[in-house]
């Protein structure tokens, strides 16, 4: 979801600007830009390259070649497993890209090869993972929670606790989305339920502050829709008071959420100091997403302070 002037450069920087502007030309499947130094390399190389640079922030020639490469050798080698992975890194390069429906028809090849090869549900669940998130980018939300679904069965069954409880927190946002509040409450308890069943030690599971805060953000949400004013509150300020110290970005959604609950309960006043503070933070961790929440209550904490040309600005 967050991918991001030239003034006067040094003319070798100039130089090395005007040779990495042109990455990404080498198109998907185009076997002819392989050259033979990629087509001797074993599966492993050409795999451990790939997996070495899968995260870096722009997609260059080099790794659309070295997976062209990958697929290549699967297709002449009739490798099943290695054409399904190759058609998973087709889709990872796609949707960075931002080329999403691309993406999702690569996904849903590999997922097809995977079953119809019986590759076992360890590897399904990864696929269904990676098609719930891309259909969740398309706004498929409907198709998304079908396929977290299907991952969640996996997860239980292989007690996967950390993959069950992202995926269950992502369920009940969806269905907060579809208005289902109280399936939506019903999965956040669960969620918190494994949470406080875990070691408290961070080394147990060392994301588990941030996915209590995740779900406890979910249910402040989910309050809030109720009507319950009072515990979204007291949700809302128990998370910050957990997330401010290790979660910036945390605790710039919570400070918003706060300011959105005060202004609901009319403590116009008291919500604005919220509303401006989430504000600065945005500003200065750069989480644009956040702007039309803060601005949009804000605009209401101003009409109810009877500030109206404030409001309308």
């Amino acid at each position: 979801m967050l991918m991001k002037k030239l003034l006067r450069f040094p003319l070798t920087l100039v130089l090395l600007l005007f040779c990495t502007i042109s990455f990404a030309q080498v198109e998907l499947g185009d076997f002819s830009s392989i050259p033979d130094s990629l087509k001797v390399k074993t599966n492993d190389e050409l795999i451990s390259y790939i997996r070495a640079n899968i995260n870096k922030p722009k997609i260059h020639d080099d790794f659309i070649v070295y997976a062209n490469a990958l697929l290549e050798k699967a297709e002449r080698e009739n490798n099943i497993e290695n054409i399904a992975r190759a058609n998973y890194y087709y889709c990872w390069i796609s949707e960075s890209q931002g080329n999403f429906e691309v993406a999702l028809d690569y996904i849903e090849k590999a997922l097809r090869i995977a079953k119809e090869n019986n590759f076992g549900d360890k590897k399904l669940a990864f696929l269904y993972r990676k098609i719930g998130l891309i259909n969740f980018r398309l706004g498929n939300f409907e198709a998304a929670l079908n396929y977290y679904m299907k991952e969640l069965k996996i997860a239980k069954r292989f007690n996967y606790y950390d993959r069950e409880i992202t995926l269950l927190l992502n369920i009940a946002l969806l269905k907060l989305d579809f208005g289902d509040k109280k399936d939506a409450y019903r999965v956040l308890q669960i969620n918190l339920k494994i949470l406080d069943s875990l070691d408290k030690s961070e080394t147990s599971y060392p994301r588990a502050l941030e996915e209590r805060i995740g779900a406890m953000m979910a249910l402040g949400k989910n309050y809030t829709l109720f009507g319950k004013l009072d515990t979204a509150l007291k949700t809302y300020e128990d998370a910050y008071e957990l997330s401010k110290e290790k979660l910036p970005i945390e605790s710039t959604f919570l400070k918003a959420g706060i300011g959105n609950v005060l202004t609901l309960q009319k403590k116009y006043t008291e919500a604005a100091s919220y509303l401006d503070r989430a504000e600065q933070m945005a500003d200065s961790l750069d989480i644009t997403d956040l702007k039309p929440f803060i601005y949009l209550h804000k605009g209401n904490n101003y009409f109810g302070l009877k500030k109206y040309k404030r409001a309308i600005i």
